[in-house]
């Protein structure tokens, strides 16, 4: 059985500078819905945090100052539902950052983020990191989504999110829940986040675009595991990530 870990974040504080942003309202029933359909099938819930508990300190690599491998690298299946995106030079390089109501890292780092140049995913358990939020890639240009993801995944398996803008609504629960049983069921994981992610909250809207990222230290292995890795997989490990594959729904 896989270790399960969600984190969400719906409520912030408008007083507070430093963490603004508006308030999500489908966070918790997007992160929860998963962590329901993965428990209904035996998965182990490790920790469920949200909003104020919601910490960025739990995504950070202790080199950074963080505590990910207590938290988020200390699970198999580590789900985040919330504020992300606005990729920005950090060091030089494209960065990807997730926000928090409240800040729990170090006081040189952006207040309430967590971003990818201070995150070793996979360094200890983890293997699929969904991100539930925006801009996990801005577009589908190669070379920005490597510079972002490439020296993040350090192990796990599939980083799993949304193209530009995510868009939740009343039914986003469902579709969580939806994607967990399937893969549970044994569908391969990157096409069931597809599957399920791609979609409309709002007709006026455009839809949401889902895509999922491979890691394999092989070309071939990164392409197998894009399609067709499952949970079943879960211990077979990626030894580096020299390369990566991706494919979107949209």
């Amino acid at each position: 059985m896989a270790r399960i870990g969600i984190e969400w974040v719906t409520t912030h504080h408008p007083d507070d500078r430093e963490c603004a942003n508006p308030d999500l309202q489908y966070s918790d029933d997007a992160a929860e819905g998963f962590l329901l359909a993965m428990r209904s099938y035996g998965h182990d819930q490790i920790f469920n945090w949200g909003n104020d508990n919601a910490w960025s300190s739990d995504f950070d690599h202790p080199d950074f100052g963080g505590d990910s491998l207590r938290w988020s690298d200390n699970v198999h299946f580590c789900y985040f539902a919330g504020h992300g995106g606005g990729h920005f030079k950090f060091e030089g390089k494209l960065a990807y950052n997730i926000g928090f109501p409240t800040r729990h890292n170090q006081p040189d780092f952006p207040a309430c983020r967590s971003i990818s140049p201070q995150w070793k995913l996979g360094a200890k358990q983890m293997k699929w990191f969904a991100i539930d939020s925006c801009q996990v890639a801005e577009d589908t240009v190669g070379s920005k989504i490597i510079e972002v993801w490439g020296s993040a995944m350090r192990g796990v398996h599939l980083v799993l999110g949304f193209i530009d803008l995510q868009r939740q609504g009343p039914g986003t629960r469902n579709r969580r829940i939806g994607f967990g049983l399937d893969i549970c069921r044994g569908w391969p994981i990157a096409n069931a986040w597809l599957d399920t992610g791609f979609g409309w909250e709002n007709p006026k809207e455009e839809p949401s675009r889902p895509i999922a990222i491979a890691a394999g230290f092989t070309r071939d292995e990164a392409i197998a595991r894009r399609e067709n890795e499952t949970l079943g997989w879960l211990w077979y490990n990626v030894q580096a990530t020299n390369w990566l594959a991706w494919k979107w729904r949209g």
